[in-house]
């Protein structure tokens, strides 16, 4: 990175120019905010896609099942 007023290579990590002291605006925090919220959008996707692919399995494996066929109760029965 450079400093915007002297334009000399400073660290990212630097506050200020150790060349003319002037402060430096862009810092390795504020340049990891926008990956932090594209790695937190990217998981927030994938949970909706794998709910998205469970609920489908789930209703496709219910609509194949055979049906149940109705089995009377001992009570229904008569004597």
């Amino acid at each position: 990175m450079y400093c915007g007023n002297c334009g000399k290579q400073v660290e990212e990590r630097d506050k200020f120019c150790p060349f003319c002291g002037a402060p430096q605006k862009l810092n390795a925090a504020k340049k990891a905010a926008p990956l932090y919220a594209k790695v937190i959008a990217g998981i927030v996707v994938a949970a909706i896609v794998a709910g998205g692919v469970v609920t489908a399995l789930i209703v496709n494996d219910a609509k194949d099942a055979p049906p149940t066929a109705d089995v009377p109760s001992v009570s229904a029965v008569s004597p």
